[in-house]
Order: C-alpha cells, then structure tokens, then sequence
C-alpha cells in the first residue's frame, strides 16, 4: 500500500496540493487513501457511480491521474 500511496503522492503532486490546498488537506488525503484502496484491491469489479466497473480499468485510470491530466481538464 505504501508503494501506491508514494506513487500516487508523486502523481498529483501531493505536496504541492497540500501547500495551495492546506484547508482541503483531510480531504485530498481521504482521497488519496480511497485511491490507494481501490488499487489496491483484490475484486473483480469496483463499484463507480452505481456500475460495476472492472477493477483494473479503475486502476489504470488512477495511476494515470497526475497534475497535467488535472491542468488539460480544467482547460
């Protein structure tokens, strides 16, 4: 889990988010923490939005997740 967690700090720039974010810093790391589950994972499936998604299609898209991919959407 701790592999993940790195990875994913390292992905969204964690430390940076907390510093502009400081207010938000339970929730981005409630986030970060279902994140980390879910890649953790051993099921199937993972239930988004009341669907059944593969887990490995929720996990991929998780890793990919950094701070460009943020910056393109809000574009």
């Amino acid at each position: 889990m701790d592999a993940y967690r790195a990875l994913l700090h390292e992905n969204i720039s964690y430390g940076d988010l907390i510093r502009d974010h400081p207010y938000d810093a339970d929730l981005i790391d409630g986030y970060v923490e279902l994140m980390v589950e879910v890649c953790c994972t051993q099921r199937e499936t993972v239930r988004v939005n009341q669907e059944d998604i593969p887990a490995a299609v929720v996990q991929s898209q998780f890793l990919k997740r950094t701070v460009s991919s943020r910056s393109r959407k809000r574009s």
